[in-house]
């Protein structure tokens, strides 16, 4: 069985290489779960999910919760029993399933450049609200570029960052929750099961990729302080705090517009504002979303990074991208490099059609954590087995609901890797001196 790689030392070609700093301590940890959770997602999909659930949107929010939770949790206990960088694919390396790590690590990057390019493009749209004839395309890479460097200059000024934004965000979405819900009438919250639990369940999946940032301290555990104690309270903690706002902010939007007002707007928490808090109140919004997806940057970054670390010291990626800076202790080239990926691709075309398919690829990476959890010992377990198999079947059942063509999608992109990683270590196996 593999061992995990001491977080303190790693080793290159010319001998020891500068290590990661490990210094996220308990409250920047959580603050860089809130401000993963609490992103683009809150304003992108509460039309949607309204759509298919109806009043039930509620219920299903709370589902996505509990899904998030029991994979956190298995995230939380392999990021404990194993700290190091690279989540799943580090986790799945370590327990001796190479290949499941490969997929691992390519489905966590590919969903996190789509994602990421996503994000951009959302802060830029929410950005040319307050400042029109911004070129979106311009502004999303500019603000890549710049949470790049943000985080080119270490981990504790990036999850600083983070947790500064995550509190102005929450402080923000729960004003606006609190200045509408005069507006609020209760009977457009109900039936709760709304348009029944088909349709509960397809709007939970959607808020599923809401939450989707609760194991970013896990992925990062090589620079967590004491990440058996940690992590839990991190995770728990931001998954607590972004269940509440979203809680928040969809019954005062929900019910203020109602569910066919809610279902139809593209931003229903920009319209709902409009109309419970007068003129003052759009301008609360778009700052809101610019705050909340500038953070998700800066954390969906530093995660990325993280895993194509890892991907590089075990020369699944160019071994170059393995390099941490001397002085910041951070894997410069890695974040240098998806950030610049990034950016390129929010200039070069629209990444909006790939997000059912980015969804695919990070179902398939929570599966493959929950499983890796599974398989830990009783000694390296501190919650019960069930966890893992409720956020497992979760993860399956929100996958087998993506659309069919997303998943062919998916499943051709990862057989072409494989195939291209099996004739890759054919040649080198071929070329190695005997």
């Amino acid at each position: 069985m593999l061992r995990a790689r001491s977080p303190r030392m790693s080793k290159g070609a010319g001998g020891p290489q500068p290590s990661l700093s490990r210094s996220v301590g308990r409250l920047a940890a959580t603050g860089l779960t809130v401000g993963a959770i609490i992103g683009a997602g809150i304003f992108g999909s509460t039309g949607p999910a309204t759509e298919r659930a109806g009043s039930g949107v509620l219920l299903s929010i709370t589902l996505a919760a509990l899904v998030s939770v029991a994979t956190g949790m298995s995230g939380v206990q392999c990021g404990a029993a194993y700290p190091v960088p690279g989540g799943a694919f580090t986790w799945s390396r370590i327990l001796g399933w190479k290949t499941t790590a490969f997929v691992a690590g390519c489905c966590f990057l590919a969903k996190e450049v789509v994602g990421l390019g996503f994000i951009a493009l959302t802060f830029a749209l929410y950005l040319t609200r307050a400042i029109p004839g911004v070129p979106v395309p311009l502004a999303a890479a500019g603000a890549v570029l710049a949470v790049t460097v943000l985080n080119y200059f270490g981990v504790d000024l990036a999850a600083g960052a983070m947790a500064l934004l995550a509190a102005v965000k929450v402080l923000l979405l729960l004003t606006f929750s609190a200045f509408v819900i005069h507006a609020v009438d209760p009977h457009r919250l109900s039936p709760v099961l709304g348009k029944g639990p088909v349709g509960v369940l397809e709007g939970s999946a959607l808020f599923f990729f809401s939450f989707d940032g609760f194991v970013r301290a896990a992925v990062i555990a090589g620079e967590i302080k004491d990440p058996r104690r940690t992590l839990p309270f991190a995770v728990l903690a931001g998954s607590l705090i972004g269940f509440v706002v979203f809680v928040a902010v969809v019954v005062a939007t929900l019910g203020s517009l109602g569910v066919e007002a809610t279902a139809s707007d593209k931003v229903p928490v920009f319209t709902a504002a409009a109309k419970g808090m007068s003129p003052w109140g759009q301008g609360l919004v778009v700052f809101a979303a610019v705050v909340a997806t500038s953070s998700v940057l800066v954390g969906g970054i530093l995660a990325t990074s993280r895993v194509t670390l890892a991907m590089a010291q075990e020369r699944e990626m160019p071994s170059w991208l393995s390099a941490v800076h001397p002085r910041y202790r951070v894997p410069h080239r890695a974040v240098v490099g998806v950030g610049l990926a990034v950016a390129i691709m929010t200039l070069s075309f629209d990444v909006r059609p790939l997000l059912e398919t980015s969804n695919a690829f990070i179902l398939v990476w929570f599966s493959i954590m929950n499983a890796d959890a599974l398989r830990l010992k009783r000694s390296q377990r501190f919650v019960p087995r069930l966890f893992a198999w409720v956020g497992l079947i979760g993860c399956v059942a929100f996958l087998v609901m993506l659309p069919a063509t997303a998943l062919a999608i998916a499943a051709a992109t990862l057989a072409a890797l494989l195939a291209a990683r099996h004739l890759l270590a054919r040649r080198h196996r071929r070329n190695a001196p005997r």
